[in-house]
């Protein structure tokens, strides 16, 4: 049987071309950026971020996540600047988004094992939904219409009077 760190290698090195192609074709002159951003999400988000069931971090590894995307959201608002065709900075636009909201995630996660209080917790649940409801018809996020917000509270697990 092959070692799973040695079949991860044989498959990066198949996709790795074809995500460059895929970058270039999609980011433009972004590519390298979005890379970069996409390589950072798939990194922290499954690690840290508030997947369901999963063991919560301690606060420090969230912050040393959180700030290394916040280094890779930087990039792509820096690339998003030099970009000038409409399509690829479109898509480095709703690759904001993506990591943006990535960063709110981590950001209540830190709040929460810090020991912040729940109104403050809440009050960035209800930034990040405000974030998802304003950029709805973006194709970035899948949002059930009614009921957001309270799904979100209870997602963080935040109580939901104030």
């Amino acid at each position: 049987a092959l070692h799973p760190a040695l079949l991860y290698k044989a498959v990066r090195r198949l996709l790795d071309p074809l995500l460059d192609r895929y970058a270039r074709a999609r980011y433009g002159s972004g590519a390298e950026a979005a890379r970069a951003a996409l390589a950072a999400l798939e990194d922290y988000v499954r690690v840290y971020g508030s997947i369901p069931y999963s063991e919560p971090r301690s606060p420090e590894s969230v912050a040393r996540a959180e700030g290394a995307l916040a280094a890779r959201a930087a990039e792509v608002r820096g690339a998003r600047a030099g970009v000038t065709d409409p399509h690829a900075a479109a898509s480095l636009d709703r690759l904001g988004l993506m990591v943006d909201f990535a960063l709110r995630d981590l950001e209540i996660l830190r709040m929460k094992g810090s020991g912040a209080s729940p109104a403050a917790v809440r009050e960035e649940v209800v930034a990040l939904v405000e974030l998802l409801t304003a950029n709805a018809d973006r194709g970035v996020f899948l949002l059930r219409g009614q009921g957001d917000l309270g799904r979100y509270l209870r997602h963080y697990d935040v109580s939901t009077p104030e």
